[in-house]
């Protein structure tokens, strides 16, 4: 009989392997298509006070993306919206309805475009 200790590493380590795949997201829509959908309006998310981050290669400048999380009956649901207005460092993030979930959260996607490594 497996004891205590090899079946808590067994669950840690797949744990660990869940966490990994957190990132990826179940759909990616452009902004402009976005702003064409049936959706729930407009939130404006203002970031002049927070700390700047290093952009890379991959920066747009005034461009960002951000990600909305959908959920229903035990399923969640990411949306990725690239290319979103980021003038003045504020961003007016439209929320596109999605049939059959219910928006539970929106939120700036820091690690797309933004690549911080050198090469």
């Amino acid at each position: 009989m497996p004891s205590i200790l090899a079946r808590l590493s067994v669950c840690i380590i797949l744990s660990l392997f869940m966490v990994s795949c957190s990132g990826s997201f179940d759909k990616t829509i452009d902004y402009q298509d976005a702003k064409q959908m049936p959706g729930y309006g407009y939130i404006v998310m203002d970031f002049r006070l927070a700390n700047e981050m290093a952009y890379g290669n991959g920066y747009i400048p005034g461009k960002t993306n951000y990600t909305i999380s959908y959920k229903n009956k035990g399923d969640i649901f990411f949306v990725d919206i690239q290319h979103a207005d980021f003038r003045n460092r504020i961003l007016k993030a439209y929320i596109p309805y999605m049939k059959g979930y219910t928006l539970i959260g929106i939120g700036r996607s820091y690690w797309y475009p933004f690549f911080r490594c050198d090469k």
